[in-house]
């Protein structure tokens, strides 16, 4: 039996009409092209354009397009932090000149001292108020060895009850701290002083070293032994002291010493009449 033959196929072609699809591509690069100049949907059904939108170009020519001048993409400043938290020169030579070294040298239950010694803030930058003045002033400043630095920061609850660190809402200068675990209180000044700081063994009141006025004194060994408290028994503002002696404090009560002459600290009126000086030495 002879066999018809098939007509050849045609390439590119299907028996149901097939058309290969070059209309939409771009001679040469092979991308996409449209009739249209400004991009989007052509008329034949394929994307406009040549390619990928140029950076930094607008959605249109420039204007009315939704960004500023010619649509360049607009970068937001971000606000520069301080270049240098630390204590400057004049203050941490303050700092050096008052504490001498690592301030909890020889105190056992904080550990021994190793490393290097630097400023420790008080009251800490990343608790806020980096640049408030006083984060920066003397008061706020003691020098720690590494160890001790690293102790300090690692038992915070404990640093603070020793006023090691503070809170960001309190004044380095009217914040107590104490070297000795609690023992004696002391109060740090802007001008690199560190007096001593304690209640009133009577009444309460808090005599701090700083700016405040206080009534740190010394008098004869016999007269306080007369008040009724030991050697270490505390501290008495002069008005209780003078109600436990049962009369005023004179001149001659008082011990020839630094102290008891002005200008040393900032005395109260009350203990600058009792040592001769009367109101007016303030």
């Amino acid at each position: 039996m002879r066999r018809t033959p098939m007509p050849p196929r045609a390439s590119g072609l299907a028996r149901g009409g097939f058309q290969p699809r070059t209309s939409g591509l771009a001679a040469g690069n092979g991308k996409r092209a449209g009739t249209g100049s400004g991009g989007g949907i052509a008329g034949s059904g394929t994307r406009g354009g040549t390619g990928r939108r140029p950076r930094g170009s607008g959605t249109d020519s420039g204007a009315g397009a939704g960004l500023p001048g010619n649509g360049a993409r607009q970068s937001r400043k971000r606000p520069q932090a301080n270049p240098d938290p630390g204590f400057p020169p004049e203050v941490k030579a303050l700092i050096r000149l008052r504490d001498g070294g690592c301030v909890l040298r020889g105190n056992a239950a904080w550990g021994d001292c190793w490393g290097p010694v630097d400023a420790h803030h008080r009251r800490l930058i990343g608790s806020g108020g980096s640049t408030a003045p006083e984060t920066h002033a003397a008061p706020n400043g003691i020098e720690l060895c590494r160890g001790h630095h690293d102790y300090v920061h690692r038992y915070r609850l404990r640093s603070e009850a020793f006023g090691l660190i503070i809170s960001r809402y309190r004044n380095p200068e009217k914040a107590l701290i104490s070297f000795d675990n609690g023992r004696a209180w002391w109060g740090l000044t802007s001008g690199g002083h560190c007096l001593p700081a304690a209640p009133c063994h009577d009444c309460g009141d808090l005599d701090r070293a700083g700016e405040d006025p206080h009534e740190w004194y010394m008098i004869h060994d016999k007269l306080w032994a007369e008040s009724g408290l030991g050697p270490d028994g505390g501290h008495l503002c002069v008005g209780c002291l003078e109600k436990r002696l049962g009369r005023q404090l004179a001149p001659a009560d008082f011990k020839d010493v630094p102290l008891s002459h002005p200008p040393f600290g900032n005395l109260t009126v009350r203990l600058l009449d009792r040592l001769g000086y009367g109101g007016d030495a303030a």
